[in-house]
This record gives C-alpha cells, structure tokens and sequence, in this order.
C-alpha cells in the first residue's frame, strides 16, 4: 500500500500544482497561497517528513523538518537540543567562531571554538 501511495505522488502533486495555478476571475487573485501549500506538501513527502513538523515550534523558527532529515535524528533528539538553546546551532554556523554543537550518533555535546 506505501509502495502505490509513492508510485501515485507525483502525479498527485502535479494535478494539485496545476489545480492552483489555474486562471482565477479577472485579477488573478487566490493562485498564491494553494500553489505554496502544494510545494509544502511536495517537500513533506519527498523528504518523508510529516507536515505537522514543518510548523514552528520547540524554540525552532522553522519547525524541525530540518533536522529530521539528519541521520541519527529522532524527535527525541530535537526535543533534547531544543534544551540546548538550539539559536547557538545558527550563531556558529557561518562565522567559524561562537558557541558550536557537535554530533556523535545520538550523543549532543557543546563545544567552544578557540
């Protein structure tokens, strides 16, 4: 039954993109919002991710579709980082200086970059 739900998606996808970008009265207005939901929805069965995790929520702007994507990342572990102040993620990330997270399997440990 999953094997045929797959096989069945992306035409599924494809009439819902083609449902929401149809010519509307005269403005055109109303295309926007169905056409976003429609790429959400994409983005949440192809990374088999549930669309309930793209929400914010946990101390995570962008909800935690992110992370689930990670191996070795389970709510559990997003609940546990989410302790962790989960903004120092960020802060690190690009400037190679600040706080950093590092992960081990499933082990979280917070290190400071010299």
């Amino acid at each position: 039954m999953d094997k045929i739900v797959l096989l069945l998606a992306p035409r599924l996808l494809e009439e819902l993109m083609k449902m929401a970008t149809i010519p509307r009265p005269p403005h055109g207005h109303g295309w926007l919002r169905p056409a976003i939901g429609t790429v959400e929805l994409s983005q949440s069965i192809i990374q088999a991710a549930p669309f309930s995790a793209r929400k914010a929520s946990g101390g995570f702007a962008e909800g935690i579709a992110p992370f689930l994507q990670l191996p070795h990342f389970s709510e559990s572990v997003i609940k546990k980082i989410a302790r962790k102040h989960p903004q120092e993620l960020l802060e690190g990330a690009g400037d190679g200086v600040g706080p950093m997270v590092v992960f081990s399997g499933l082990e979280v440990m917070e290190n400071q970059l010299d």
